[in-house]
């Protein structure tokens, strides 16, 4: 899949993983993650991977800049739509 290739690079210059070229590949692919596990895994655990807290501020920024930017109605309870 196209849109998977910056994962798949990454993957490669990580050295965390296998990146097969067809789902035909997948047996043998099985058999060689099987045998390289324990190096993978270790390759795996030296990666200090902070994305889940970069997005959570991400989304606390956009949030703030949000309510920031949003005018206060001075009549909530009313529908106003389309004014």
């Amino acid at each position: 899949m196209p849109q998977e290739r910056w994962n798949t690079d990454w993957i490669r210059e990580q050295r965390v993983g296998i990146v097969l070229g067809s789902f035909t590949q997948v047996r043998a692919g099985v058999e060689e993650l099987l045998q390289d596990l324990p190096r993978l895994q270790g390759r795996v655990s030296q990666l200090r991977n902070e994305a889940l807290f970069e997005v959570a501020g991400l989304l606390a920024r956009l949030l703030r800049r949000a309510a920031a930017s949003t005018p206060i109605h001075p009549w909530p309870d009313r529908n106003l739509t389309g004014v």
